[in-house]
Order: C-alpha cells, then structure tokens, then sequence
C-alpha cells in the first residue's frame, strides 16, 4: 500500500511561499489603510469646508452694512445684525465673529457673547480681502493642509442704500 499524503518537503514550501504572501500582503495593507486614512480626512475636510461656505455665505449676506462689520482684521472678522430692529446691535446673538486661529490651523466661530468655537479645522493659511465697492465683494482664500493651492470664493451683495 503506497501513502498519497505530502512530503515534509512539500508542506515546507507550501509554508514558505504563504508566508511570503502573507507578508507582502501585510506591508501593503497598512499602506492602504494610510491611504484609506487619508482619504477619508480629505472628505471630512471637504464636507466641513462646504458647510462652512454654506454659513458664512448666510451671515454675510445677511448682515447689516454699518461701521461695525471688520473685515480686515482676520482675527475678528465680525457680522452685525439688527435683528429685533431696535436700531442697536448690542442685543444677545446680533453679532456673529470668525477668526483664524493660526496656532491651531482652524477658523472658529462664536456667536453673540458666547465663545469661539472650532468651526472648520485643517487651515494652514487664511485671508480675506475686498476686491470690489460695487457691488460690494470680498474674496476669501483658505488654504488647507490637503491643498496648497487653495480654495477662492468671492462674497458678493449690493451695498445697503
């Protein structure tokens, strides 16, 4: 009677070559997962960075035109709103504020006398400029740390009569 089972010989390479594919497969695994990683960090980024449009847009336009709105301090970019119609803007929540918090690489925001929270996180630089009288425009340029060519928007209304 003749044994059909394998060799020792057989069984070691058999070991030998799963686990040289065990192990390419390993190292190329935790690369995938930082790829994956970092995929998924760039959407995140995306998302809150199109909310953060989507607001900022509200409370630009929204806001009244007076002396009170600063828009060249980048660390106190403040919107006023007049929204009893008292003639005053001293009234909790009629002021909303943003501001690059560079130590931290992220714009906050606080609204009213509350304070600053963080709003949109992964910002390596931060400007906002005007860029027309009328219409009234500014252009805001956020650089993340995804893309150093950056994200421009241009903010646009008519000036208040």
């Amino acid at each position: 009677m003749k044994n059909n089972g394998f060799s020792i010989l057989e069984l070691m390479i058999t070991l030998l070559v799963t686990a040289v594919v065990v192990g390419l497969l390993s190292s190329n695994i935790s690369g995938l997962k930082k790829l994956a990683s970092l995929f998924n960090e760039q959407a995140l980024f995306r998302e809150q960075y199109l909310i953060f449009l989507l607001k900022f847009e509200e409370d630009y336009q929204s806001a009244e035109t007076h002396e009170g709105v600063s828009t060249s301090n980048l660390d106190d970019l403040s919107f006023m709103f007049d929204l009893n119609r008292d003639e005053d803007f001293d009234d909790p929540g009629e002021k909303v504020s943003y501001r690059w918090n560079e130590s931290r690489n992220r714009i906050d925001r606080k609204s009213g006398s509350g304070s600053y929270q963080a709003f949109l996180d992964g910002i390596n630089s931060f400007s906002w400029k005007p860029s027309s009288g009328t219409p009234v425009c500014h252009q805001m340029i956020i650089k993340s740390i995804y893309n150093d060519s950056g994200y421009k928007i241009d903010f646009c209304r008519k000036p208040s009569e």
